[in-house]
């Protein structure tokens, strides 16, 4: 097997081992969290909440650096999540 293809392999089978463990945490998280918020609440948090990690993980690793027109899109997403929690006074 060339080493190309071996490191194309490990990249996948680390990829589905942080979304099984991402998975697991989150019907659970989901769960407990629908007793509290609804459904729609939870995913726009969630979405907002991969975003910031996302972000975090690009800066740590790639050394991405975000511009302004992201962290203005984060924040809108971030507006989103207030909007989608703004009925609960």
């Amino acid at each position: 097997m060339k080493q190309e293809s071996l490191a194309l392999w490990a990249a996948i089978l680390v990829s589905w081992m942080i979304a099984l463990a991402e998975y697991c945490l989150q019907v659970p998280a989901n769960r407990i969290g629908s007793r509290v918020f609804s459904l729609t609440q939870l995913k726009v948090a969630q979405k907002c909440i991969t975003l910031v990690v996302f972000l975090v993980y690009a800066f740590v690793v790639f050394r991405e650096v975000p511009r302004w027109n992201t962290l203005m899109a984060l924040g809108l997403i971030v507006g989103a999540v207030n909007l989608a929690f703004a009925d609960r006074g």
